[in-house]
């Protein structure tokens, strides 16, 4: 499934097209999380050595903090965070609501469809919604 697709597919959850009745919450942060990690390992892509190791998604999100922007790197942290809390199943903790997951949602679509520069020309994982530039810096 592509980040575009699970995007989709969350949509159709929270606009009531997909019943899933009480597991609806869940599952759309489990798709919307599937697509930003597939948007992080494509903004990450050019400068990961598999050789050297998997680096943590934490990891990841520092490296888009220094290498892009505060806001970005700030703003990937908070969805990162978020979409974590609300796949994660723990006793005593009630499931993330709809709003909750709806906002999630959006701003992850939003992040997604961020242009990201890239010395890379591989295709974005959101086809059309990412643009990709070529690196000015020689």
């Amino acid at each position: 499934m592509t980040a575009g697709g699970s995007l989709v597919d969350a949509a159709m959850i929270l606009d009531g097209e997909v019943h899933l009745g009480a597991r609806g919450p869940r599952v759309v942060a489990v798709l919307t999380r599937s697509a930003f990690e597939a948007w992080l390992d494509w903004v990450c892509e050019p400068w990961l050595d598999i050789r050297m190791g998997r680096p943590s998604t934490r990891s990841k999100l520092i490296v888009i903090k220094a290498l892009y922007d505060d806001r970005m790197g700030d703003q990937a942290g908070r969805i990162w965070e978020g979409l974590s809390r609300a796949c994660h199943q723990q006793a005593y903790v009630l499931q993330p609501s709809v709003a909750e997951v709806r906002s999630l949602h959006v701003a992850t679509t939003e992040l997604l469809s961020t242009r990201v520069a890239r010395e890379s020309g591989s295709n974005a994982p959101l086809e059309g919604r990412i643009y990709l530039e070529e690196s000015t810096d020689a």
